[in-house]
């Protein structure tokens, strides 16, 4: 069953292609001329079209211009006396997609009407399955953009904004944002914000639980509503804050080892359609990638401070190396002076004997504890190489 609409100015013509239209499901409306008919293409969703070469106002070829203009994907059957002639064969050119005779006969009106129902539905379908694969080439495209950043650098000033551009390009939205935990506060602080209002919103907080994208944080679940003031997550303060009207949104949690750590967010599309599940499932997938983007800033950090303790650890280690033998020569060389002293002369009176003997005893005391001291920061050099 298709709709179609006639475009000619006899009445006998169009009740009589009415009468057997109707008669096998289809739906008809009626034009008198090319002028009510362009009129009625933009009221109504056409699937195929009659028109008559000899319509009033425009000439036909004129007249079938105009038409394939407004709805070129639309097959435009002409009703002609003369399916032969120069007229008609210029209406192929122009992309007419069949003709019929003026004497109009019933099988072969159902048969083109028919064939050119079909010929719609295929041409509506292959440009449905066109735009999908663009959508997917341009999803595909986007993530390989964010994955080549994520391997040519660390600085998440860099990749982050990357993410959320890509993901508010794909979507087609108004604002995006891209939001941490603070470890110290458990609040949410935007770290990437794009969008008209997007420095006064990098200001802002959240608390976990707080608006959609609290909500979203706490329960580590996505959310896309389509209506945020029919939502009661939805939390007015912000757009009262940065004078921005939110009227949809999609937000899905930054998840590490099922641990939430962020979330992101994009709002309102541009074309004033809904969101829909593909938006969700596509943002899941850079939110993939800018989880994957903050561990790998986080861990280098972490390393980086690491080799920064290290080497700390080995100055010190050095000094105290160096501080060490220094020490220890200047004992060896008390005790080896004590020694001589008392191997000097053997009439020592008792007094000056333990006097020498405590002092090697002192300086021997002092040199236990100088090794153990290192033998310690040894256990703690093995420690830092083991972390």
């Amino acid at each position: 069953m298709g709709t179609v609409l006639v475009i000619d100015a006899n009445p006998l013509v169009q009740k009589l292609c009415t009468d057997i239209l109707r008669g096998c499901n289809h739906q008809v409306h009626l034009a008198a001329e090319a002028k009510e008919g362009l009129e009625r293409l933009r009221e109504l969703s056409i699937d195929v079209i009659l028109l008559d070469m000899a319509s009033p106002g425009p000439g036909g070829l004129e007249a079938l211009k105009a038409v394939r203009e407004q709805a070129p994907q639309v097959p435009v059957i002409i009703i002609t006396a003369y399916p032969t002639s120069r007229n008609a064969i210029e209406a192929l050119k122009l992309g007419a997609y069949d003709f019929i005779g003026k004497a109009i006969l019933r099988e072969e009106l159902i048969n083109a009407v028919e064939k050119a129902v079909e010929r719609h539905a295929l041409d509506l379908e292959n440009q449905k399955l066109l735009q999908e694969l663009k959508q997917k080439v341009e999803t595909l495209s986007a993530l390989y953009e964010v994955g080549k950043a994520l391997t040519s650098t660390l600085d998440l000033e860099q990749v982050l904004p990357l993410v959320m551009e890509k993901a508010q390009e794909l979507l087609g939205a108004e604002a995006s944002s891209l939001l941490l935990i603070d470890p110290g506060t458990g609040e949410l602080a935007f770290q990437v914000a794009l969008g008209k209002k997007g420095s006064v919103v990098r200001e802002l907080r959240l608390k976990k639980g707080e608006g959609i994208a609290g909500w979203v944080a706490l329960q580590g679940r996505s959310a896309l509503v389509n209506d945020v003031h029919q939502d009661p997550r939805f939390c007015r303060a912000v757009d009262e804050r940065t004078e921005f009207t939110t009227r949809s949104l999609v937000c899905v949690p930054l998840l590490a080892r099922e641990q939430v750590i962020g979330v992101i967010e994009v709002i309102n599309r541009r074309d004033g359609r809904p969101f829909e599940e593909r938006d969700l499932e596509l943002l899941n997938s850079l939110a993939a990638q800018a989880t994957l983007a903050i561990l790998n800033a986080r861990h280098y950090q972490i390393q980086r401070q690491i080799s920064t303790k290290l080497r700390e650890l080995d100055r010190l280690k050095d000094e105290l190396v160096a501080r060490v033998i220094e020490e220890l020569r200047g004992l060896l060389a008390h005790v080896l002076g004590y020694a001589e002293l008392l191997g000097s002369k053997e009439a020592w009176d008792e007094a000056t004997r333990r006097e020498f003997i405590s002092g090697i005893q002192e300086e021997g005391c002092r040199i236990q504890r100088l090794v153990e001291e290192f033998l310690d920061f040894g256990k703690l050099d093995e420690l830092g190489a083991g972390d």
